[in-house]
């Protein structure tokens, strides 16, 4: 707020300073009434006595004019300058606000994350070039996405009965004639028996909310685009636990990571590591902040979009990182295309790998006799020379 404060008395300063410099420079006279030597001698209608400024030595006018002009010049000079200065300065600020406003999409560009083996030594490199929001939504779309998705998993609110949950009772006392206010039942609320209609009354109060299921794909890939700078590749991750090992995972994670296990929240995406009689799940299992997914779980249908939010240090494997790029790869996701696109694809791929000769098709078609009579006949003898050919 001050920057932008500061830029807009910037360019107010400026135009005040051009607006009063320009007239200074172009007509002076307008704004000094005084002879000159070059004009015609103007009617003099003042009391006091009549006071003309000496002529300048060098261009015969009046030396207050001159002066005029060259500070007219400088303040519009100045306040030219000024309102250049504040316009660039006030651009370059608001372009700065709509590109730096979005934190989640902010580097959607193909990033390189390293590849490690099981001891912490880096043999290569993989390129992360997720799916992405525009940076103007981006922040937006997946605010909106996990608030509503942990307002369908809350539990069901409290149910507190209202007038109309509890008995009524019999009338505590005559309508008239005894010099009370008038109640038809002691289960009211003013009586405390009941709650009003402000508290909550169960499934009553739920709001039907819904997540856009496209919508949703797009912001866990958004997610892990953004994740890039704690991602790491994990080579032989798969078969790196034979037996259940916590010792090992714990000094593994912190080859990879550079922190001791259980300072910050990580997430494991790998192929096999789910279930309890898994070895490399039973492995980190009871470390602390640390997680273990599969890229199935990396869905709306289960938490994806919230381990990824909750994640500073994503491990994942080789395997599991070519099958997230399938779902979630820029132009080739199949998570981001609808059913009809995926159906066309596959289509054209087996249109390329079974070539098809229309007009061949048509010609065979017409070899085949047209009563059904007549094609078991065809059929029978075709089979017979497909025989002799073989057995040739």
């Amino acid at each position: 707020m001050i920057l932008v404060f500061s830029v807009r008395k910037m360019r107010a300063l400026a135009c005040a300073a051009f607006c009063v410099g320009a007239p200074l420079l172009l007509s002076p006279k307008s704004f000094l009434q005084v002879n000159s030597p070059s004009h015609g001698a103007q009617v003099y209608k003042g009391r006091g006595p009549r006071v003309v400024p000496a002529p300048d030595a060098v261009n015969g006018r009046p030396a207050a004019i001159a002066n005029c002009s060259s500070m007219g010049a400088l303040i519009a000079t100045m306040g030219f300058v000024s309102a250049i200065t504040a316009m660039s300065v006030g651009r370059r600020h608001s372009r700065a606000r709509g590109h730096g406003s979005s934190l989640v999409s902010c580097n959607a560009t193909p990033q390189r994350v390293p590849v490690m083996d099981l001891d912490g030594n880096e043999v290569g490199e993989e390129i992360v070039n997720f799916h992405t929001l525009s940076d103007q939504t981006a922040n937006y779309v997946v605010h909106h996405v996990i608030t509503v998705w942990r307002y369908q998993r809350r539990r069901t609110p409290n149910f507190v009965k209202r007038r109309s949950d509890t008995k009524k009772g019999k009338k505590p006392w005559a309508q008239k004639g005894t010099g009370r206010a008038r109640h038809g039942s002691m289960y009211s609320p003013l009586f405390g028996k009941s709650a009003t209609n402000k508290a909550p009354h169960g499934l009553d109060n739920i709001r039907r909310k819904k997540n856009d299921l496209h919508r949703h794909y797009k912001a866990i890939s958004t997610v892990l685009q953004s994740k890039w700078r704690g991602m790491t590749v994990i080579e032989g991750l798969e078969d790196g636990f034979p037996e259940p090992r916590q010792k090992k995972m714990e000094q593994c994670i912190k080859s990879w990571t550079g922190l001791e296990p259980g300072k910050k929240h990580t997430l494991m995406i790998t192929r096999s590591g789910w279930g309890n009689e898994n070895p490399l799940f039973r492995s980190g299992n009871l470390i602390p902040k640390f997680e273990m997914r599969r890229p199935c779980d990396i869905d709306p249908m289960s938490d994806g979009l919230f381990r990824c939010l909750m994640g500073r240090r994503l491990l994942i494997s080789r395997e599991a990182f070519h099958d997230l790029n399938a779902k979630y790869g820029k132009g080739i996701g199949w998570a981001l295309k609808s059913k009809r696109e995926i159906l066309v694809e596959q289509m054209q791929k087996l249109a390329l790998e079974y070539p098809m000769d229309r007009f061949a098709e048509i010609e065979s078609a017409l070899e085949v006799p047209r009563s059904q009579p007549l094609r078991l006949d065809w059929a029978k003898q075709m089979r017979q020379e497909l025989a002799l050919k073989e057995a040739a």
